[in-house]
């Protein structure tokens, strides 16, 4: 759960608080999360944090560009707004995720899932609070590994095969 304080002179304060028992960081602690966000031009603004760092570019509300780097991965996004309901987004990036073995919760080893991706999606605006989108996409380079932290497997790596995929995403602004 984030937290976003009004904008004061271009900047803003970023509060709150995340909690896994399932995470190849800290796993099975409460980690708080404190950042800021700089507009640092009219077209770009840029979120320093820990643990995460954003930076973000826009150019006439048509094209947009989003970097996010945190201790798990990466993901890029540029975004074309087509018309006032409708944009066009790629995405690509280095994921990491953590899964915990089923007899093994209170041990630190966890089973990894690391891949590249790439996608092209969109995103339709029903209303002002929601928007539906649909995503499709290659998953390569991926890697299922035994670690205790994220990126330092302790035993064998193996290689899964390239896939490709595809998802729904819905948003819905409060």
């Amino acid at each position: 759960m984030v937290f976003k304080t009004a904008p004061n002179q271009g900047w803003n304060w970023l509060y709150g608080f995340q909690h896994s028992g399932n995470r190849g960081i800290w796993n099975g602690k409460t980690i708080p999360l404190v950042g800021f966000v700089c507009q640092y031009q009219p077209n770009l603004a840029i979120t320093v944090g820990f643990p995460f760092l954003r930076v973000e570019w826009h150019d006439d509300d048509k094209r947009s560009a989003a970097f996010t780097f945190t201790s798990v991965g990466l993901l890029g996004r540029f975004q074309i707004e087509v018309d006032a309901d409708l944009s066009i987004q790629i995405r690509g990036g280095l994921t990491n995720r953590a899964y915990s073995h089923v007899n093994r919760l209170e041990d630190d080893r966890r089973l990894y899932f690391e891949e590249k991706v790439i996608d092209v999606g969109s995103m339709l605006k029903l209303n002002e609070y929601t928007a539906y989108g649909f995503h499709l996409g290659y998953a390569a380079n991926r890697k299922i590994f035994e670690a205790t932290t994220v990126f330092s497997p302790i035993g064998p790596i193996r290689t899964i095969r390239s896939d490709v995929f595809g998802g729904f995403q819905m948003e819905y602004i409060f």
